[in-house]
């Protein structure tokens, strides 16, 4: 997904009147839960998702169902989301 990072802030900018502002000042779990929304409305991310072939994300594929993952490096491996996040040290 971070390599659609544009086309998703153009999304959020046409679907939820988004400055580009107001997109970096979203916390984490607001951001994401905005972002899983996104393809339904049938913008460029949804496009990407049906240029990708599945139509669906990584942790639907997965179960069949929508479900929550721990948020440490283990947790997101394993929900199939890891690659939207990078650790370092605090």
């Amino acid at each position: 997904m971070l390599d659609h990072l544009e086309d998703l802030e153009s999304d959020f900018r046409v679907y939820y009147r988004l400055t580009p502002e107001d997109i970096l000042e979203l916390d984490g779990p607001h951001f994401l839960s905005l972002a899983r929304r996104v393809p339904a409305y049938g913008g460029v991310m949804a496009v990407r998702i049906e240029q990708e072939g599945e139509g669906s994300t990584p942790v639907e594929r997965a179960s069949g169902a929508e479900k929550t993952v721990p948020a440490t490096p283990e947790g997101l491996a394993v929900g199939g989301v890891s690659d939207l996040f990078t650790f370092g040290a605090g």
